[in-house]
């Protein structure tokens, strides 16, 4: 981290330095040369102003750069009702403030990594915030933060109440509604906006606990999908219970009108996973038939036996398999079969 924050400092320096050779202001920090136009305050170490460790607060100038490590915190309030809290592995650079110009913009800035939150109280200004990969965020109002991740060229914007835009060069500036977040991807991509789930206070927390606001934003949005159950694999056959026969008995034939050889069974069957098949097999007088039973439930199934077209006694089994290959059949059940005497 402190390299990495030590190399930014040298880019920063030089575009600074850049910017006074063009006619800018003085960017030294010197209260004696230059106008503040706010002040940093420290909230927990490490914070650092121009290189210069902040111990307190002070106020700072067009031009500062603003770095946190081990765990810093600090806030910026800029002159003219913009505020910004800044968090851990933070580098924010060429500060500028056009408050005293008459333009509508109150301040710009850069954001070299990491992220912060902030507030623009001010009616009818605007702040607009650049970022490595290209991306520009213009904040009109109100609670919003910005995060950019380094390692992946990855800039996100968020809104947590206002009105907010992001664009990329000269494309269109997409707006990002309230209780939103727009990232904008290597290359320029701007995505859909998707829905906050997570306030600015939980965002804020959650900066501190992982010590970055990078990683915050990934444990704060990362999908958690949960595996699909895996069936327990089990060795048992399935059980039988006769829950009924409608008739218990038959008799059909000529003399009796209405009567035609048949009769319902329904039967539960008991297993451990989903019954994969069920039928019934039935036996009159060495002559075999079966048919697929119909589930009612994940428990109870039924068939039709019939018509028959003899007499005598009816030997009925029933066969099912679970979803495991599984496989058992009921105790035999016999049924009389008799011929309607009128």
């Amino acid at each position: 981290m402190k390299k990495k924050l030590y190399l930014a400092w040298i880019v920063l320096a030089l575009a600074a330095a850049a910017c006074l050779c063009n006619g800018g202001n003085d960017s030294s920090g010197d209260s004696g040369a230059a106008q503040a136009i706010g002040k940093i305050s420290l909230v927990t170490n490490v914070v650092e102003h121009n290189k210069n460790q902040v111990t307190g607060s002070e106020s700072f100038y067009n031009h500062d750069s603003i770095g946190l490590l081990n765990g810093g915190e600090g806030r910026l309030d800029f002159l003219g009702g913009l505020s910004l809290n800044l968090f851990n592995d933070t580098l924010v650079g060429d500060i500028q403030s056009e408050t005293g110009s008459g333009s509508s913009i109150l301040a710009r800035m850069r954001l070299e990594f990491g992220g912060f939150t902030g507030s623009l109280t001010a009616s009818g200004m605007s702040v607009p915030f650049a970022t490595p990969n290209g991306a520009t965020i213009t904040v009109y109002g109100t609670d919003f933060f910005i995060v950019y991740d380094a390692s992946t060229s990855t800039t996100v914007v968020g809104n947590f109440g206002g009105r907010i835009e992001v664009q990329v060069g000269n494309g269109p500036a997409q707006p990002v509604p309230g209780g939103t977040f727009r990232q904008v991807f290597p290359g320029g991509e701007i995505t859909p906006e998707q829905q906050l789930t997570f306030s600015r206070p939980e965002f804020e927390e959650r900066s501190r606990q992982s010590g970055s606001p990078v990683a915050a934003l990934h444990e704060l949005t990362v999908t958690i999908i949960e595996p699909e159950p895996i069936p327990v694999e089990d060795l048992t056959p399935p059980a039988f219970e006769l829950l009924g026969l409608d008739p218990p008995s038959i008799v059909y034939g000529a003399e009796c009108p209405g009567t035609f050889g048949e009769t319902q069974l329904t039967m539960r069957i008991l297993d451990e996973n989903q019954i994969a098949n069920a039928m019934v097999e039935w036996e009159l007088n060495g002559v075999f038939e079966s048919r697929p039973m119909e589930r009612i439930d994940d428990q109870t199934y039924t068939v039709l036996i019939g018509p028959l077209r003899d007499f005598g006694v009816l030997n009925i089994v029933v066969r099912a398999e679970d979803m495991f290959g599984n496989a058992g059949q009921s105790e035999p059940i016999q049924v009389k079969v008799a011929q309607c005497i009128g």
